[in-house]
């Protein structure tokens, strides 16, 4: 009982299966870049922290390397053995670092995981979470901000129930696409599959 008693959260995904290392490019806000492939790793960041990096990650002599996040614009990164599958992380002001789900030329949609991101062999992606003694998880979020725009929209969690409520909400924050909004609504896929569906916005209609 004591035991049980010191733990304090269990975690959903199996880390053996998802690496929080991974090879990509770090592009900086000054437009400048930095690669670590091969040998070297990127430690995936979550929440607001910096990013750490390993030349000779897996080497006793390896080398630590830090990059604040406010000299960052975007991490592209990949598992070595599905480089073909490249995904992306920015960090969002107010929010933190995030995963960018949809990327689309009026739209963004994100997902934030205050536990972190994992990367598997397949090139699949996968939000980090843990559940509480008390039945509470670990916030994973979504999150729109169509270009232009300074703000993001939170738009709720990632594994709760595609309802109505979560429907509308994204149809007004995209009201300036009623064609959009009719297929929304009438949607009854989980809530990833919904917010997928963003790729098509268009600001104003502006696609007739």
């Amino acid at each position: 009982m004591k035991l049980l008693s010191l733990i304090a959260l269990f975690v959903i995904l199996s880390f053996s299966s998802y690496a929080s290392m991974a090879e990509g490019v770090i592009y900086f806000k000054d437009g400048t870049s930095v690669r670590y492939d091969g040998k070297d790793r990127i430690v995936l960041p979550k929440g607001s922290s910096s990013v750490k990096c390993y030349r000779h990650a897996y080497s006793s002599s390896k080398e630590k390397m830090v990059y604040t996040t406010a000299s960052v614009d975007s991490i592209v990164f990949w598992h070595p053995a599905a480089a073909e599958y490249k995904r992306t992380l920015v960090p969002v002001r107010s929010v933190g670092w995030c995963w960018v789900y949809v990327d689309a030329p009026c739209i963004r949609a994100y997902i934030f995981s205050k536990k972190g991101y994992g990367v598997s062999a397949n090139g699949g992606m996968s939000t980090l979470s843990v559940v509480y003694p008390s039945g509470r998880s670990s916030r994973v979020a979504f999150y729109l901000r169509k270009s232009g725009d300074d703000d993001v929209f939170p738009l709720g969690g990632v594994y709760k129930r595609s309802g109505d409520s979560f429907r509308d909400r994204i149809c007004d924050y995209i009201a300036d696409d009623p064609e959009l909004c009719d297929k929304v609504r009438r949607s009854s896929s989980v809530r990833s599959k919904t917010v997928s569906m963003l790729a098509g916005y268009r600001s104003g209609n502006s696609n007739k």
